[in-house]
This record gives C-alpha cells, structure tokens and sequence, in this order.
C-alpha cells in the first residue's frame, strides 16, 4: 500500500469515484484547488456532489478560472506525506508548482496529467511554449500521463519527452455495462451527449437528422447537454415541422441519471471537428450502443474500428449515410452492440484501469 496525493482543479464526479477506488488498495488524499462555481468551463448542477472525508476543497486566492493560490495546500501536502503526488490540476496554476516543489525538495514521486491539449497544439507559440514548460519547468515528473494517443504522441515525439505513459480519466461504468444488447427494433433511438459548443456541431447534425425523418419515420433523437448553443439547437428544432416531433433535449437532475439516458438509446453520435478525450465514447461502448463519431475525438481512435463496431464520419454526407445504415440494415445494430458490449467487460472496468496505475506506479 502507498499514500497517494492526487491535486486536481474541480471535484468532477468521474474523478472522485476513480479515486475512492484507488482508496481501496492504497492511502489517499485528494485535493481540490477550486470549486465547480469557477471552473474554467461551464458545469452543470448536477456536478456538485457531496465529497467522500478523503476530499477537500482548499481555500485559495487570485482565482481566475484555474489559476489560483491555495496558502493552505504546503500544509496539507506535508500534514499527509504522501510518497507519490498525483498533479491534475493545471500546469499554470499556482499550486500545481507549490505541489511539485515540495516534492523534489522531499524526493518524492510524482505523475502529471492525464494531459489533454487543445486543437492549436502545433502552432509554433504553443510548442515552444510547452517545451519549455514539460522539459523545463516540469522537468522532474517521474511520468506524464496522457489522456490519449494524440496526446502521447505529442509529449514524446512533438515536445521529445521519454516519460510518458496512456492513462484515461475514467468513469465508472459498472451501470453501463448491465446494460442488454441492443437488438433489431422498429425505431431506432439516436443520442448526443455532451458539450453544446461550436466545435460539437450539433447544428450540422439536426440538419442531417432532418434530411433522415424525411425519409424514415421510425427513428428519434435525444440531445443531452449544456452549452451556448444549446438554445439555438432548441430554436432550430422547434421551428422545423420535421425535427420537433423527432428531437427531444433531456436535462438531467443528478450524475446517476445520465446512465438511464444512454440505456434508452441505441446509437451514438459525435460530430465534433475536435474533441480531446470525450468520455461519451466510453460510456456508449460500456453500455453497448452503436457508434457514429469522428476520428478528431480522440477516445474514438482507442475504441472504434470504422465498419466493425461503429462509424467513422468525415463529412455531412458520411454521417447521413452512416445513420441510415442503422436504419436499413437490420442485424448491424446487434452486431456493433455485442463487439462493444465485450470490448467494455474487457477493458471499461476499475480494476483494468487499476490494473494499468499498478503497472505504472511500479515502473516509476
């Protein structure tokens, strides 16, 4: 057994499940720099959950999204003594370095990430500025861990740093995978969830799922989500004599309800130009779901074979094609659902993940 300090920016629900697993095998201690009220993104209600005795937000200062100072974080970090310090919480925050300079001083471990980076990774601003900060100012992590292939390739052959390993942010998905098979149906139900932001394109998926009600009636779509363009997809639905009856927007009260969203749904979609992780991805695999996504959301490039358990779209003509595939070819939604259905009991468990933190702690 180890003490693990794990130092993240906003208490999300996924992360604090993961950790009261890692609890049940070594000592932990997580640590919050900041509150949902002033994350950098816009979260919603149902994010604010009671936190586990092992949990704390610190009291901090100068707070700017995650940019802040927590006076109080040396104390705790020496109060608890861990031998490893997890670093989750943003390179620029201020107590990302406090945490990481009590380390080295007190020849302690330390793993950063899991890292994601955004679109703009290869402009030549933010190269140089990340080789400086993950060769230079971070240079004493022991292993950088990255939340997916793109960004693994990026730390090791963009930035050239050796010490990096694959590690997800993960859920649990225990609820998702006693979801059934999905099998041949008269209506086949479409899903997106997810953020509701420029980059997801949900827009240019109502307007495909438009052109397919005008030819098949028995389908739906359920929209899940937040965002700022939430409202202009509502409009937008509501103003099309097509779309209104066919789309529905469900707002959940609480974290365990999304569960019940994905098992009353058939497909996933996911149109997004870039997305860096997207737990939607996993979620829809656990739970045995056929998938339509894009190959810049990058949990799709771990999970999905294009034609073998899902889709891959590249344009609007490939996602009208793809929905309609699940709309006229009878047996393919099982089919996709039974490949994801056992990719998910094989690799979407916490003791698999638990399995590769071992691996990693190990090879520290």
């Amino acid at each position: 057994m180890m003490k693990i300090l794990f130092l993240s920016n906003i208490p999300s629900p996924y992360q604090i499940k993961w950790t009261n697993k890692v609890k049940e095998e070594h000592e932990t201690c997580v640590l919050f720099v900041n509150d949902i009220e002033n994350s950098l993104s816009e979260r919603p209600s149902y994010w604010n959950i009671d936190l586990p005795k092992n949990c704390k937000i610190l009291p901090s200062y100068f707070r700017k999204s995650e940019f802040c100072y927590c006076p109080s974080l040396k104390k705790e970090i020496g109060e608890f003594n861990p031998e490893i310090i997890f670093i989750g919480s943003a390179w620029y925050s201020i107590s990302s370095y406090q945490a990481y300079r009590w380390a080295k001083r007190n020849n302690k471990k330390i793993l950063m990430g899991p890292l994601e980076f955004g679109q703009d990774m290869f402009s030549i601003f933010k190269k140089i500025r990340n080789i400086f900060i993950y060769r230079y100012l971070y240079r004493g992590v022991n292993i950088f861990l990255a939340n997916a292939f793109i960004h693994f390739d990026y730390l090791k052959f963009g930035l050239g740093i050796d010490n990096v390993e694959i590690f997800m942010n993960f859920d649990d998905y225990k609820p998702y995978l006693s979801h059934k098979i999905r099998e041949k149906k008269e209506e086949v139900k479409f899903l997106y969830g997810g953020s509701i932001d420029r980059r997801m394109r949900v827009p240019e998926l109502l307007d495909c799922f438009e052109k397919i009600v005008k030819i098949h009636k028995n389908t739906s779509l359920i929209i899940g989500g937040y965002g700022p363009e939430k409202e202009l997809c509502i409009e937008k639905v509501s103003s099309s004599s097509l779309l209104c009856n066919k789309v529905e927007f469900w707002d959940v009260e609480t974290w365990e309800e999304i569960t019940n969203v994905f098992e009353s749904c058939d497909v996933l979609i996911n149109y997004a130009s870039y997305s860096p992780g997207s737990g939607v991805i996993l979620s829809s695999v656990a739970s045995g779901m056929g998938i339509i996504s894009t190959n810049s959301i990058q949990a799709t490039r771990h999970f999905v074979i294009d034609g073998y358990n899902g889709f891959l779209v590249d344009s609007d003509s490939s996602l009208y094609d793809s929905i309609n595939s699940y709309l006229i070819e009878g047996d393919l939604l099982e089919t996709h659902s039974s490949i994801n259905k056992d990719i998910g009991l094989k690799l979407l468990t916490f003791n698999s993940h638990l399995s590769e933190l071992k691996r990693i702690l190990n090879n520290i």
